[in-house]
């Protein structure tokens, strides 16, 4: 066979007819070999991160409805509805629902009215499904349960004939008094006891699980005039903070249980434990 020159770099190189083939060869294998590399190295990284998923109950609901996108450029969703025919106190289809989901997100509940004459409306409607899903949560692989509680727990506190409504302060514990608590309506008396559900279950289960629930008050534009004039004591959350802190919640990092108040910053409000969430020490 003859030799051919073959210009590599300004130099000649002398490649015996023979040889080419081979070179070939060798080139494609370690081509084959890189895009193997790359492939493993990208499934590799894949199962160091892998995408969390969430369950969102309620995720068509005022709340849900500007949380669910942003949670969803870093969790896949899976969403649960009443809307959808789906119903949060039916214990069965949301244990189904929770399969194969790292957390869980509960948004449903019927929002806060003036009126307090329909007590067994939020218990029947409000806590049983509080509590289904929660029970379903226990009995599910979930590590996360994030439930939005509210500021209205905090009550109105006692009434004085010249000085009006008794502002509180906002405490990040749970109330443990009725005097702390204030004056409840049937909304706020449902948070109470769902937190205090949270609070004993996680005290006493063996499993390492993460319970948070974040005390979100006066969300514009939900609640009109919120920032100038708040149900509870002038203070108010915009959507951004609200959505920051559900997410934050999702990600927490310690087991037990949390509670979290949400707002911007006010001077009745204790926000300590709001500031370790969101940067991630909680």
């Amino acid at each position: 066979m003859g030799s051919v020159e073959v210009e590599e770099m300004g130099n000649v190189e002398v490649i015996n007819e023979e040889e080419r083939p081979k070179r070939g060869r060798r080139k494609k294998v370690e081509e084959v070999v890189a895009v193997e590399e790359n492939v493993t190295e990208e499934v590799v990284a894949e199962e160091e991160n892998p995408q969390r998923t969430a369950l969102v109950i309620g995720h068509k609901g005022f709340m849900g409805s500007f949380m669910t996108p942003v949670i969803a450029e870093t969790f896949n969703v899976h969403g649960y509805d009443l809307l959808d025919g789906q119903d949060a106190r039916d214990y069965n289809t949301l244990l189904e629902a929770m399969g194969g989901v790292d957390a869980v997100l509960h948004l449903a509940s019927i929002p806060m009215y003036s009126e307090t004459i329909q007590p067994s409306r939020y218990v029947t409607q409000n806590f049983f499904a509080v509590a289904t899903a929660f029970e379903a949560f226990l009995n599910s692989k979930a590590r996360h349960f994030v439930f939005v509680s509210s500021g209205a727990l905090y009550g109105f506190g006692p009434k004085r004939p010249l000085e009006g409504w008794v502002k509180p302060p906002i405490r990040e514990r749970l109330p443990k008094s009725q005097e702390e608590l204030g004056m409840l309506d049937s909304y706020s008396a449902v948070k109470v006891a769902s937190e205090r559900l949270f609070n004993i279950v996680c005290s006493t289960t063996r499993r390492k699980i993460s319970v948070t629930s974040l005390r979100i008050n006066c969300i514009e534009p939900y609640h009109t005039g919120a920032r100038d004039n708040g149900a509870h004591w002038g203070w108010w959350c915009s959507q951004e903070l609200a959505t920051k802190a559900v997410i934050a919640a999702l990600n927490r990092e310690s087991d037990g249980y949390q509670t979290v108040n949400v707002g911007e910053e006010n001077e009745f409000l204790d926000r300590t434990a709001l500031l370790s969430l969101l940067n991630g020490k909680m």
